[in-house]
């Protein structure tokens, strides 16, 4: 990888969407996160991902996320080719593409700023970019992608599933808590996001990965556990039924089935 790393301390590595540095967390700047991503479409057309399809189905786990920097650049890669589509056929591509981003971050208020400047990107073609001082900034700008509501529910319910609180060396979920419903955290500005708005209970639980699949319009849902997820032995095992691609915020919790081994997972 060609990133300069000299001279790049955590002093130098500020806080992307203006919270406290009160964790000492440190943030990957733009500029390095971009030549990640390039080595990493360089190995994926190596290891055989050529077309479009492939590109916007390929799975992105990053399981230290922090504010999202990775994925909302991983995520404009995916939207420059849904934007190629139109109609029925763009909003299938911007599901594909939305679902097959993952993140894992020990921060609750982190987690809430990567959802929503996930779906801001989406909607308005752009975000906050971090980066270096002394570096110019390389800004997102993309067509904006007009979302019916159903599609908007929907995004969002799966960035809920996606983008988890959890720590990903011991395989746990946390439990965020917070005042606000589900529905004004989704109208909240991720820079007026503070730390205090959030909080991780004690309870910990079971760290899932959730797989969607797309078939003849309509999409089903899949988990596997976080840490079985390389072993190909007593891999715990869900799936729902299938619903009309913009319909999944419809599956709760009480339509995704127990065990069922026939599921196939590509993670």
């Amino acid at each position: 990888m060609g990133a300069n790393l000299k001279g790049i301390g955590v002093t130098d590595i500020k806080r992307s969407i203006g919270q406290s540095d009160s964790k000492n967390e440190v943030f990957t700047p733009d500029s390095i996160v971009r030549e990640m991503l390039d080595e990493t479409d360089n190995m994926l057309r190596i290891n055989g991902i050529h077309t479009d399809e492939d590109y916007l189905q390929y799975i992105v786990l990053e399981p230290t996320c922090g504010t999202g920097n990775f994925l909302v650049r991983e995520l404009e890669r995916k939207l420059r080719i849904v934007l190629k589509y139109t109609g029925k056929d763009r909003e299938i591509a911007l599901l594909k593409a939305v679902s097959s981003i993952h993140g894992i971050e020990l921060t609750a208020s982190n987690v809430v700023v990567t959802k929503l400047r996930l779906l801001d990107l989406i909607k308005t073609g752009t975000t906050d970019i971090f980066e270096l001082e002394y570096l110019n900034k390389e800004n997102i700008k993309l067509e904006p992608i007009q979302l019916t509501p159903n599609i908007e529910k929907s995004i969002q319910y799966i960035l809920d599933r996606n983008i988890i609180c959890g720590n990903s060396l011991t395989c746990k979920k946390l439990l965020i808590n917070t005042e606000c419903s589900s529905e004004q955290i989704w109208k909240l500005k991720y820079n007026n996001i503070n730390e205090s708005m959030f909080s991780t209970s004690d309870i910990e639980i079971e760290l899932v990965l959730t797989q969607y699949d797309f078939e003849n319009g309509k999409v089903a849902i899949r988990e596997r556990t976080y840490e079985n997820m390389h072993s190909n032995n007593e891999i715990y095992r869900n799936t729902s039924e299938y619903v009309d691609y913009d319909k999944i915020y419809t599956l709760n919790n009480n339509e995704i089935y127990s065990k069922d081994d026939s599921c196939d997972f590509d993670f």
